[in-house]
């Protein structure tokens, strides 16, 4: 007898529908393949690899398909079913490097939270809270001015102190007035 010939009932993985098929027309007989799985067709084998594989998504809770080989090469163990989800999630807390500390607003006394790489740059909780308190005498930069008379007209002029034997006038225009026509 032609191995073609024989008969047997075979029990599909995905569906449980019992069918009589010849060993080795459409599918190998399990002794070669080694698994003893038998799949009805390649629709039925499709969906039940993609029910065994699937895993919760991360952040959503979606169940999502992943290869085995996938859910190997995942260093962390996270599966996520899109791009946006995984961004959704490794953003602020869940982030590997992510820590907050809670500090008062220098300007306003207001309570924000920083990050811990901030911490010793941020005090205040917005730009405009910056500005109220870094400016005039407050501000790091600060360079007094100092009075001094404008020898042609006679305005006092500010000046800063770095400048007093360079600027000599109240505008730029007063030397040009003086030098006389040739």
């Amino acid at each position: 007898m032609s191995r073609n010939s024989i008969d047997c009932m075979m029990v599909c993985k995905g569906c449980q529908i019992k069918l009589r098929r010849k060993q080795g027309v459409f599918v190998p007989p399990p002794e070669m393949t080694g698994t003893g799985v038998f799949y009805c067709s390649f629709k039925c084998w499709g969906k039940h690899r993609k029910r065994v594989n699937s895993h919760p998504c991360t952040n959503c809770g979606e169940m999502t398909y992943r290869t085995p080989k996938h859910i190997t090469r995942s260093k962390t163990g996270r599966i996520f079913c899109s791009h946006e989800c995984c961004v959704d999630y490794t953003r602020g807390p869940n982030h590997r490097r992510y820590s907050s500390i809670e500090r008062k607003c220098r300007s306003c006394g207001k309570i924000m939270v920083v990050e811990k790489s901030r911490q010793r740059t941020q005090w205040f909780c917005s730009t405009k809270c910056r500005g109220k308190v870094l400016k005039g005498e407050n501000h790091f930069k600060y360079q007094p001015r100092i009075r001094v008379p404008c020898p042609h007209c006679g305005k006092t002029v500010k000046i800063y102190k770095r400048d007093e034997g360079k600027q000599k006038y109240c505008s730029r225009s007063v030397p040009i007035l003086l030098i006389p026509p040739a």
